[in-house]
């Protein structure tokens, strides 16, 4: 019945939204999904010129890029699940104290013994990630070059199909068929519940807002110097990131978060636009987020031994936020077909590592806790393509103009990512208000 609510809601959401006023120059980059061309694409600023964009995407994947850049089962980019490592240092329970002693019994013979294979007890993780994106923008521009901006997205995220393969060895003194490796696969879900864990094979599905973006620039445009250019423009933009996207679960084995986590950021962004001819735009981008401290339960490391996304280790810890950087550049055939223009970009994201101090100091440590490859730095390459259609090249009125386009977002490369490429379609509405 909560599920049924669930999607009749995010179908009304995309309902409203096809039928509003899609500027693709501001996003918030996630490792779980291509990012949009963070850029600015629009020269003109005109005072009071408005533009307000909404565009939807869609991306599906069950693959990922691993901690040295390459491909692995999605739920694998931390690598595989050492599961005898899996108890150690967490405090013992007695609803699966059968099996986390089986776990360090297997560990202690396992560990001892110089003919076992370095596999033995390793889970390779998969599974299917997909999300519905829907982001709202607009853009007002003030007076003299000054304007403000707003970016919401809306998404729907959901981690299902999960499974595992055995990555044990066949043959030896400890295989896939020991017996007693056997009885704590089979009871992996009665550890996991015991420590505050859903199945591992639960589907996590989230529909929410991510983090809230509002920023203040200053953009100008030169169309008489230098001569050999028909035009160029800079912009500076600085903002506030608000914290009103969802964070992730730690009672399901694999979530993600809508936003940061519900850290509080400060974006900055630097865009230059160069214009050789009147249908040809070269445009460059760099940005950075900076991300506010905050204190929240997270799944830690209690051996440095365990991976993955599975831990049972809990508590609060002080998070710093790695900074997150982006870059982009681009190439733009202007109106090269009537209002027809074409974009290709390339967009580069990375998110340096977090660091975690764990309040509960007998419990976690430091070290070990920030060796986690989940709170490591990840980063992307993304190929971006647009195709836009502006109506105004057939309208008199000049006070609005109406734009549709088509955008695809295609991950090539990265580390500790989802390999989730995003494919969507959008409507636009430029607007010249007269004061």
């Amino acid at each position: 019945m909560i599920m049924r609510i669930k999607k009749k809601l995010l179908g009304l959401t995309l309902c409203f939204i096809a039928c509003q006023p899609a500027l693709i120059s501001l996003d918030n980059g996630h490792f779980y999904r291509a990012p949009n061309f963070y850029g600015i694409q629009n020269r003109d600023v005109s005072d009071w010129f408005g533009r307000f964009d909404a565009n939807y995407a869609y991306g599906s994947t069950r693959s990922g890029y691993d901690l040295n850049g390459h491909k692995t089962p999605l739920l694998n980019i931390h690598g595989n699940s050492y599961l005898l490592y899996l108890a150690t240092g967490v405090p013992k329970l007695p609803s699966s104290s059968t099996y986390t002693t089986l776990l360090t019994n297997l560990l202690n013979q396992s560990q001892t013994n110089p003919t076992t294979g370095p596999t033995f007890g390793k889970l390779e993780f998969k599974g299917r990630f997909r999300t519905h994106e829907v982001n709202l923008d607009y853009r007002q521009n003030l007076v003299k070059g000054f304007f403000a901006e707003a970016h919401l997205p809306i998404r729907n995220v959901k981690i299902s199909n999960i499974s595992y393969v055995d990555k044990s060895p066949t043959t030896g003194p400890f295989t896939q068929s020991t017996p007693q490796w056997i009885q704590v696969k089979n009871n992996i879900n009665t550890i996991l519940n015991s420590y505050g864990i859903k199945n591992y094979g639960d589907s996590y599905d989230k529909t929410s807002v991510g983090d809230f973006s509002l920023l203040a620039g200053w953009q100008h445009t030169d169309t008489e110097e230098p001569e050999f250019l028909k035009y160029y423009s800079v912009a500076l933009r600085l903002g506030i990131l608000f914290p009103s996207g969802k964070k992730d679960d730690t009672s399901y084995a694999f979530s993600v978060p809508t936003g940061y986590n519900q850290h509080w950021g400060i974006p900055a962004r630097f865009d230059l636009i160069v214009g050789p001819t009147d249908w040809l735009q070269i445009g460059g981008h760099a940005g950075v987020s900076f991300f506010f401290d905050k204190t929240y339960n997270r799944r830690m490391k209690t051996n440095s031994n365990q991976s993955g996304f599975i831990i049972l280790g809990e508590g609060n810890a002080k998070v710093d936020k790695g900074t997150l950087w982006d870059l982009g550049t681009y190439v733009k055939f202007e109106k090269f077909i009537k209002g027809l223009s074409g974009f290709v970009g390339y967009s580069y994201s990375r998110n340096e590592h977090d660091e975690l101090t764990a309040q509960n100091t007998s419990l976690f440590s430091d070290d070990v806790v920030n060796g986690d490859s989940k709170y490591q730095d990840w980063d992307m390459h993304t190929i971006n393509l647009m195709l836009e259609y502006d109506f105004s090249t057939h309208m008199n009125d000049e006070s609005f103009a109406p734009r549709i386009n088509l955008h695809y977002n295609i991950p090539v490369a990265g580390k500790r990512v989802f390999t989730t490429d995003m494919f969507g379609g959008g409507f636009g509405l430029d607007i010249k208000w007269n004061f």
